[in-house]
């Protein structure tokens, strides 16, 4: 058949020579079994193989097999075989002790002097002092929250300083102290309490601080905050941390593929191996290679995971993708195909998410705003022409290149044409790498090992996707509104919301030193030309206002006159005002500009007329500048 694998890499002499201890030693311990006195001599006159049909009774047991080897082949008696199973089955529990006591060390072990540490993923933050307008959980002024003074340790995932493509992303404000809304993890790595690999250190909660200074550590860049915030973050290394870093993941890698590649010497059948080759790396790449925590329920989760991705391995690789027939012998000893042509280019594309710590190069619309993704495409389509090539080679010899390049053509048009329809009602391209890996993989059928190294790139890359992200239940190549444009990082500082849009009518000082006088009003009542200072329908509305994202006002008035000056230290202050749901979540659903106020007479960067009515002021209060870049 056209997709039967070339002979043996390396020769079917050099494999001989890299098994033949291990071969040795399982026929010096078939001397011991019990049916020594009548031997089964199984020869194989085409490769190392210990399993043929030419089977046969034989007295000089011992000769045969000699015979059998001088002759070019490999003679196993009967005994032999059951050593053999017995050591493959024995290998195989033993390993799988060893992958998960390690597996264990590395996600539950971890301690310091101050107590088992709390688990963070890199975005973690501390909720109740959630900056997302409306979302405090500290009450007005944060009189509900205060610093602790304690303590109190915890453990971050491994990689957290990487894959920011901007400082809003990695949000983190100031540089000693922080602003306690900061990501933690990455304040963390910013202060250089943990590295690359993750680990523990012990973080505090303290006051307030003026204004919280932005600079670049560790390959982090934190954004600063030119006002005052209550609360503020410090970080120090966790005394007596032990099994804390994810360093090890690495490490685990290597004894993962070596216990693989072990098993090798023990001629498994060729499905036996495969199976435990994916099932082997399949869990590393969905627990260990995120370089995270998981938990006794995700490992559960993952449990059912794994179900849906046997059944699909079995039907679309080992059945329809003909693995029973293009994967190598590994019964015949083809030890070498296995390492270099298998595994090695599998263990590469099992990493794919890694390039998200480079850059974001997902296959959407957004990959053509600016030359670095097609760039990246492009370099790694050069690297893998040769197996395109090789690929494409195999198919021509069956000769069905015509059949196949016809096909992917119109798969490829029908996708154009069907995107830009769909871009008409907001819907992107989005292509899961996995789902093009898996017909890749579907593709790659042919003998010469540039398709069988295409196949294991596939089959990595497959392997990453189901493990590392999931399933996908929705159609895996258009999603509404992804995709088109990239996320510009900007924060928003406009008004937002639906038709009640609320919008600010006066922001002046009162005559109380240090008071501030803000007045509101919805868009709808000034159309109306309610335009009277003061005019309040009380109609039940209410509204919340922050102040630097600290909650001062909640209540049913269109004005509050507070203390913002009298209350923090430094010269500028931030308020916004929004309007609340009248439903159960009793969330903001629209807001207006964020407002930049300066201490002194005059509150506004672009005063107005004290005289005017409210429909002017509030004309000119929304003419004030939107793009606050200290604002964060």
């Amino acid at each position: 058949m056209w997709w039967n694998p070339p002979c043996a890499l390396g020769g079917e002499s050099l494999n001989r020579k890299i098994l033949r201890p291990v071969d040795r030693l399982i026929a010096c311990l078939s001397q011991f079994s019990r049916a020594s006195s009548e031997v089964q001599v199984v020869c194989n006159q085409d490769g190392p193989s210990p399993a043929n049909d030419d089977v046969g009774r034989h007295k000089d047991a011992s000769a045969d097999v000699e015979e059998g080897k001088q002759g070019g082949g490999n003679c196993v008696t009967a005994a032999e075989t059951r050593v053999r199973g017995r050591l493959q089955l024995a290998y195989m529990i033993v390993g799988a002790a060893i992958i998960i006591t390690s597996y264990y060390f590395h996600f539950f072990a971890a301690s310091t002097d101050g107590g088992s540490p709390t688990v963070l993923s890199c975005r973690s933050a501390f909720l109740r002092y959630n900056t997302d307008f409306g979302e405090s959980q500290c009450g007005l002024w944060g009189r509900e929250c205060s610093p602790s003074g304690r303590w109190i340790p915890m453990r971050c995932n491994g990689l957290c300083g990487h894959g920011l493509h901007s400082p809003t992303d990695s949000r983190v404000i100031g540089s000693g102290p922080y602003r306690a809304d900061s990501r933690i993890c990455i304040a963390a790595w910013h202060a250089g309490v943990i590295g690359w690999g993750g680990g523990c250190f012990e973080v505090k909660i303290g006051s307030g601080a003026a204004e919280f200074e932005a600079s670049q550590r560790h390959g982090v860049d934190s954004l600063a905050f030119d006002s005052w915030y209550p609360f503020s973050m410090e970080f120090r290394p966790a005394a007596g941390s032990q099994n804390c870093g994810y360093e090890t993941t690495p490490a685990l890698l290597a004894l993962n593929a070596l216990l693989v590649a072990g098993f090798l010497w023990l001629r498994p059948p060729k499905r036996v191996f495969f199976w435990t080759m994916i099932t082997t790396f399949w869990w590393y790449c969905g627990l260990i290679s995120p370089m995270g925590y998981r938990s006794v329920d995700t490992c559960f989760q993952y449990m059912g995971r794994f179900a849906y991705f046997v059944f699909g391995a079995e039907v679309l690789l080992w059945q329809i993708g003909n693995a029973k027939c293009t994967f190598p012998d590994t019964a015949a000893g083809h030890v070498l195909d296995v390492i270099l042509i298998e595994m090695l280019p599998l263990l590469a594309t099992l990493h794919w998410h890694l390039l998200s710590y480079v850059g974001s190069y997902s296959l959407n619309g957004a990959l053509f705003q600016s030359w670095e993704g097609p760039m990246v495409f492009l370099m790694g389509s050069l690297v893998l022409l040769p197996m395109v090539i090789g690929v494409l080679r195999d198919w021509r010899r069956a000769g069905l290149l015509g059949w196949v390049l016809r096909r992917v053509l119109a798969i490829v048009v029908g996708i154009i044409l069907l995107t830009l329809v769909f871009s008409t009602s907001n819907f992107g391209l989005h292509l899961h790498h996995y789902f093009v890996a898996l017909l890749a993989y579907l593709g790659s059928r042919g003998r010469s090992r540039w398709t069988a190294m295409a196949r294991a790139l596939c089959l990595g890359a497959l392997i990453n996707g189901l493990s590392h992200y999931g399933e996908t239940y929705e159609l895996p190549i258009w999603y509404e509104g992804l995709g088109w444009y990239p996320p510009s990082g900007n924060v928003n500082t406009g008004s937002w919301g639906d038709g009640e849009q609320v919008i600010f009518t006066a922001a002046e000082a009162a005559n109380v030193s240090d008071e501030v006088l803000l007045r509101w009003s919805l868009v709808r009542d000034l159309s109306a030309g309610n335009c009277t200072e003061g005019y309040d329908p009380k109609d039940g509305t209410i509204f919340v206002v922050e102040m630097n994202h600290v909650e001062i006002y909640r209540g049913p008035d269109r004005y509050v006159t507070t203390p913002i000056f009298g209350s923090m230290p430094g010269d500028t202050a931030y308020v916004r005002v929004g309007r609340v749901s009248p439903g159960l979540s009793r969330r903001v659903v629209s807001a207006s500009q964020v407002l930049p106020l300066k201490r002194g007479p005059s509150l506004l960067q672009w005063p107005y007329e004290a005289s005017s009515d409210m429909c002017a002021k509030a004309t000119a209060l929304a003419q004030q500048p939107d793009a606050l870049d200290a604002f964060i």
